[in-house]
């Protein structure tokens, strides 16, 4: 057997909870694996700290509180009442409404398309960087004039304090 297997069925070896044959095959894998012996270890340690820990009594009328929960009526949500509110022809033009307008959504999306920058020329740039942040900026941005100044700020920051003079 592989380790991840014995490691899967380790904490059963460990309390006595395997059948002969697997048990066997567990102490031949542990008499030649060190991690498996490691683990092994580890949740024998663990079954000790368990065995330490107090035991808990549940309270006396517990299985009663379960009885009536289990035997409680479910309550109504609002989805059910909406579903019974709304009878099979009222249900089926929901549902026509529905899909309607989720085919016009998808019709808009389709006819308006992805969203580009407009074909012309694009500003030059001082540098390489700059003109990669350019192109971005114009494509990301092309109808805002806010990030257009953003943009022209930090390309005016990066320049060069004689260029700066020169653009004013």
């Amino acid at each position: 057997m592989k380790c991840e297997e014995i490691q899967a069925i380790l904490a059963d070896y460990e309390v006595g909870g395997l059948e002969p044959p697997q048990r066997a095959a567990v102490e031949a894998h542990l008499a030649r694996c060190d991690a498996c012996q490691a683990e092994l270890r580890l949740l024998a340690g663990i079954g000790a700290l368990l065995a330490q820990a107090p035991a808990y009594e549940p309270p006396a009328d517990l299985w009663h509180r379960v009885e009536r929960k289990i035997a409680a009526p479910e309550p109504v949500g609002w989805s059910r009442r909406l579903s019974d509110f709304l009878a099979p022809p009222l249900r089926r033009v929901a549902i026509g409404a529905a899909v309607a307008a989720a085919a016009a959504t998808v019709g808009l999306v389709l006819w308006l398309g992805p969203l580009r920058p407009p074909p012309g020329p694009r500003p030059a740039a001082p540098n390489q960087e700059g003109e990669i942040y350019a192109g971005y900026q114009a494509a990301a941005s092309w109808d805002s004039a806010f990030a257009d100044r953003v943009a022209l700020g930090v390309l005016l920051a990066d320049m060069p304090n004689s260029v700066q003079e020169e653009a004013k």
